[in-house]
């Protein structure tokens, strides 16, 4: 109840209300997260399916800097309430022990380590506090550890590590393969 009563977005206060998230509830706020994005900029388009795979991607064409985009995502983040409503159903539909949230994203560092995304020794305590936070993908750690696996613009950055990277998010626990 705790993502519904933060949430002040009326669509997604009425996906939460009854505790049930169902796809066709998923459809309708990827639909708003979609439009969000492209009323922010008309060159961007967000996308997402239901097995948890999410992109952004400019117009063919079209170069469109990091900040930019992360910028019109930080602002669909927020008008959409994004965070109430996408990690949550992520977490549902790829949660069927029902860890906790902490337990589900060591999962997440597990499974990052075991395809060499990120050191073998990371504390997974030190990884949760800029993985899991509130406003973490901010965070320099964020930026440092997984900008390379996140933002195309990044010096570092990778695309099959990346693919890698959201396969581990969206299914830390190999319940897809």
């Amino acid at each position: 109840m705790k993502n519904y009563d933060e949430s002040t977005n009326p669509l997604v206060k009425g996906i939460l209300k009854d505790g049930v998230i169902t796809e066709a509830e998923m459809s309708e706020f990827a639909d708003a997260m979609s439009t969000c994005v492209f009323d922010a900029d008309p060159r961007l388009r967000w996308s997402w399916t239901e097995d948890g795979g999410e992109s952004l991607h400019a117009d063919a064409g079209v170069e469109v800097v990091a900040e930019h985009s992360n910028a019109v995502m930080q602002q669909c983040y927020e008008k959409t309430d994004y965070m109430h409503i996408m990690p949550l159903h992520d977490f549902i539909s790829n949660n069927p022990d029902n860890l906790s949230a902490d337990e589900y994203n060591t999962k997440i560092l597990e499974c990052m380590k075991s395809h060499g995304l990120i050191d073998k020794n990371m504390d997974p305590d030190y990884f949760l506090s800029f993985y899991s936070a509130p406003g973490g993908t901010e965070t320099p750690e964020y930026k440092k550890y997984l900008g390379p696996l996140t933002d195309e613009h990044d010096p570092n950055y990778d695309s099959a590590k990346s693919e890698r990277f959201f396969q581990c998010m969206t299914d830390p626990l190999g319940l897809k393969q």
